[in-house]
């Protein structure tokens, strides 16, 4: 099939034109997809370090939290005159 599109297209500068112009739009297209990947990556990098962060900083707030409670019981037992 290429050898027939070839031996009645291949001779002539219009196809050659088109051919061109075709890989020129594919590669132009392809490009901006590359770019808008790659900067699409770097902000889902940062705000997946940001979220990161901040889930790290709550479960250390909540963990202290939890950790002070057991130690001011703890205290309290020891001060207790029962024990």
């Amino acid at each position: 099939m290429l050898r027939k599109i070839y031996a009645r297209y291949g001779k002539s500068k219009q196809f050659y034109r088109q051919l061109s112009s075709y890989a020129i739009v594919m590669l132009l297209a392809i490009m901006v997809n590359l770019i808008g990947y790659g900067t699409t990556m770097r902000v889902l990098e940062k705000e997946t370090k940001k979220i990161n962060v901040n889930a790290v900083a709550n479960i250390q707030v909540t963990c202290d939290a939890f950790y002070n409670e057991l130690l001011s019981a703890a205290y309290g037992l020891l001060r207790s005159s029962s024990v």
